[in-house]
């Protein structure tokens, strides 16, 4: 059975939520949050659910790997107090490692810190004063669940990002590096299904399923009564 994305001489679906290395509109946060881990300061990050927090990871993971040793760490995965000590010696080389060496200079990404255990979250400012850690990244979804002690805001200062939030510019250029062909999806139609859920992951499902409707009745365009009949 064809795929409709194949009527386009697409080999895969153009709107595929799954995480990749596209910022999703958030291109210039993207360049200030990799400035601020590349001199070395603590950042924090919140964003919902779909609103690109696991790509813009994954583009640190791949900024920074080749310059120093990233560490990942999920802090909803245990609810026990981070063993920073063998994060350390484990992000090694393996000299390192059989010695038992702290590595220094790491990156630490913390995601869903707001269940990070509270000593953990305590020990982090001895880490990062020490040089243990050189950067450290905390992420969440949801920030109204995340106590920051004082000694942490203090050293995240301002560098706090929301990446939840996109303008209608940056959705259709964002839709248009998936999808070019502007007769069958006009840029108008793009801004009123971003005007339903500026969330980029509900854009580009929402997109998808008007796609895929569109061509399955066999019509050669998407308009704005397509998308009240669809969605509303």
């Amino acid at each position: 059975m064809e795929m409709w994305y194949e009527k386009f001489g697409l080999n895969e679906n153009p709107f595929t939520i799954k995480p990749s290395g596209e910022m999703r509109g958030h291109d210039d946060k993207f360049t200030t949050i990799s400035a601020k881990v590349s001199v070395g300061e603590v950042v924090f990050i919140t964003g919902k659910y779909g609103s690109g927090k696991s790509t813009l990871l994954k583009n640190i993971i791949s900024r920074f790997k080749g310059e120093r040793r990233v560490i990942y760490y999920s802090c909803n995965t245990s609810d026990e107090t981070i063993e920073f000590d063998s994060l350390l010696v484990n992000a090694n080389n393996f000299l390192g490692k059989l010695m038992g060496l702290r590595k220094k200079g790491a990156i630490l990404l913390l995601d869903e810190a707001q269940d990070i255990n509270v000593r953990s979250l305590l020990l982090l400012p001895h880490y990062f004063n020490k040089g243990f850690f050189h950067s450290v990244v905390l992420v969440t979804s949801k920030p109204e669940k995340f106590s920051i002690p004082r000694e942490i805001r203090e050293l995240i200062g301002d560098n706090k990002f929301d990446i939840g939030e996109i303008f209608v510019e940056d959705a259709v250029k964002l839709i248009r590096r998936r999808f070019a062909d502007e007769q069958f999806l006009p840029d108008n139609v793009i801004m009123q299904l971003f005007l339903r859920d500026n969330n980029p992951r509900a854009l580009l499902k929402n997109c998808e399923d008007l796609c895929r409707d569109i061509v399955e009745r066999g019509k050669d365009k998407a308009s704005l009564a397509d998308i009240k009949r669809i969605f509303e």
